[in-house]
């Protein structure tokens, strides 16, 4: 087994780095401070929620939350585009909330779309980025609380507004309490 590389500590200058990365390659960024005033507007571009005092150990890591794809293409695409600027793994990460499924479509069934869905968006990635480490995450959690503050990451992609609609419940959790930048990336 090899080593562990080098620990890293990105420092507070990640976040601009990322927007100014974007805004070299054409998409329009919106960069905010920790809760975004106001909040974004379905036809706002991509938004960037700094976090001043993020720092994390270990090698660079962007976590990518998908829930429902194709929805969630432009999420996958984005993180991939931010993984390999900042040389970073990717973790594309999926939650099967805790009461989720006995009751309704059945816990297996609700396992099952998960993986599918991160088998799914690794293939997505792989043909994005063939260079990119990637390796998913499937957890028994509500969303929300997958992207609080025990998040280990550098920075978290996800979805934005849906069209017609505000943040939804883990966007506002993620940009109020995600321990790392928050990059809101329209939906498809």
């Amino acid at each position: 087994m090899a080593p562990d590389p080098a620990p890293t500590r990105p420092d507070a200058r990640l976040a601009r780095r990322v927007a100014r990365n974007r805004r070299r390659a054409g998409r329009p960024v919106v960069l905010t401070g920790p809760v975004p005033d106001p909040v974004p507007r379905p036809d706002d571009p991509v938004v960037l929620v700094a976090r001043p005092d993020a720092d994390r150990a270990g090698p660079l890591r962007v976590v990518a939350a998908v829930r429902d794809l194709p929805a969630e293409l432009p999420v996958l695409a984005e993180a991939a585009d931010v993984a390999a600027e900042l040389g970073a793994e990717l973790v594309i990460a999926h939650a099967v909330p805790l009461s989720f499924g006995e009751h309704s479509v059945g816990m297996d069934a609700a396992l099952d779309r998960g993986r599918r869905t991160l088998e799914a968006a690794a293939a997505r990635v792989a043909e994005l980025a063939p260079e990119l480490a990637v390796s998913t995450s499937l957890t028994r959690r509500w969303a929300h609380e997958l992207l609080g503050e025990g998040l280990d990451a550098d920075i978290v992609v996800l979805g934005g507004r849906r069209a017609g609609a505000g943040l939804g419940l883990v966007s506002r959790s993620a940009v109020r309490h995600a321990p790392c930048p928050v990059l809101l990336v329209p939906r498809a």
